[in-house]
């Protein structure tokens, strides 16, 4: 300890030199050196130097502006994320909503009568629905007269206390509207099953009466199919048969006679034509 007082002590009364260059030095190094800018810097290389061509130094401004646009590249790609999210989502809503009644009066002039049964009954249950499907079937009912205001006639009768309905009779001169198309009706044995003939499907009944026309009606039943598979956005494989969804033999007639196919290749015809007239109304 005393050593260190000693030298302390000895380092504190020492006198500073007398040769004043000696003196200068001293000074000089006893003095804080000066900061040097932010913006410069403390090395730099000459601009002739060899070291310039070997290791350049980026410029400030350059390295600002390539973050700069990398924000923005990644700023501009999280917004067409967003907006794809928001397009995804649409079209999701879009899918889940019950699709509405197109209304239809006249198929390439064909009449069709709107006569709905009442709310309440029971072939009326009322529930809107997506629409999936067009399903054929047939009558059944060879009765002279059995055409397809008959049978608008018969289901505003017993479709009171009977849970028996379908959508559209067709026959060889007219069509008869009886549930909207946007409501279930019962016509497809399946209950309500979901993505069911009843829940998703448009009901067309085709009149196979004795003193009726039946390849007119298959010709105005393949009409009417076409336009309601147009209308909702639907394409030929969504055109079904009663046998689909329950396995009975119906449309009986169309299938004993295995013209099923013929029967599909109309409807696919005629919705191509509706395309067709559409695009050229467009175009004029």
């Amino acid at each position: 300890m005393k050593l260190i007082s000693f030298h302390v002590n000895k380092q504190k009364n020492k006198k500073p030199p007398e040769n004043p260059e000696q003196r200068q030095v001293m000074d000089t190094w006893q003095q804080p050196m000066p900061p040097y800018p932010l913006e410069q810097d403390p090395y730099p290389i000459p601009p002739d130097s060899p070291r310039q061509e070997i290791y350049p130094i980026p410029a400030r401004p350059a390295r600002r502006q390539k973050r700069k646009n990398r924000l923005m590249l990644v700023l501009g790609l999280f917004l067409l994320l967003v907006f794809a999210v928001i397009i995804l989502i649409q079209y999701i809503i879009a899918g889940l909503q019950p699709s509405e009644d197109a209304h239809l009066t006249y198929i390439d002039g064909i009449p069709v009568h709107e006569d709905f049964v009442a709310e309440g009954a029971m072939a009326r249950p009322g529930e809107k629905r997506k629409i999936m499907y067009v399903v054929i079937h047939e009558t059944d009912n060879e009765s002279m007269g059995a055409d397809a205001k008959a049978h608008n006639n018969f289901i505003h009768t017993n479709g009171v206390n009977n849970e028996l309905s379908w959508h559209y009779t067709v026959d060889d001169h007219e069509i008869w509207h009886h549930i909207p198309d946007d409501e279930t009706a019962f016509h497809a044995g399946d209950h309500m099953d979901d993505k069911g003939g009843n829940k998703n499907g448009i009901g067309v009944e085709m009149c196979v009466n004795a003193d009726g026309n039946y390849e007119a009606t298959l010709r105005n039943a393949q009409k009417l199919a076409a336009a309601l598979l147009h209308e909702y956005g639907l394409s030929i494989r969504d055109l079904k048969k009663h046998q689909d969804f329950s396995g009975k033999n119906c449309p009986s007639k169309l299938l004993n006679a295995n013209r099923w196919d013929e029967f599909t290749s109309g409807v696919q015809d005629e919705l191509e034509q509706i395309k067709q007239e559409e695009k050229n109304a467009e175009k004029n």
